[in-house]
């Protein structure tokens, strides 16, 4: 599994390179918010609340085919669904360590 499919997403943008720049700038700027967002939700412990993040989560991680964040996001929202306290704790440090690899994937990938 993927950290980010950068061949794909590549292929994706072949029309316009400086869009997918943008893309990863973007998301790169997001990934601090995103972990304030789910650490958040995951003190408020409340299912829906973790839910609806780790959706904006994997929507974006799929669209730019960040295969570890998507399944770390769906992972997530599927231990609270449960209400299984220890996996759902598991589940969201799953989630911060691929927000974190993203974020250094995508600042390897700036500086090559």
């Amino acid at each position: 599994m993927h950290i980010l499919d950068y061949q794909k997403l590549e292929e994706l943008f072949a029309a316009n390179p400086s869009r997918l720049t943008l893309v990863l700038t973007t998301v790169q700027e997001r990934i601090p918010q995103w972990q304030e967002e789910i650490a958040t939700a995951m003190d408020s412990g409340n299912p829906q609340t973790i839910r609806t993040i780790s959706h904006a989560i994997r929507g974006t991680a799929g669209t730019i085919r960040a295969e570890r964040l998507e399944a770390a996001a769906a992972a997530w929202a599927e231990m609270a669904k449960s209400g299984n306290t220890a996996e759902t704790t598991t589940a969201y440090q799953g989630l911060s360590t691929a927000l974190q690899e993203l974020a250094d994937f995508i600042n390897h990938s700036e500086t090559t």
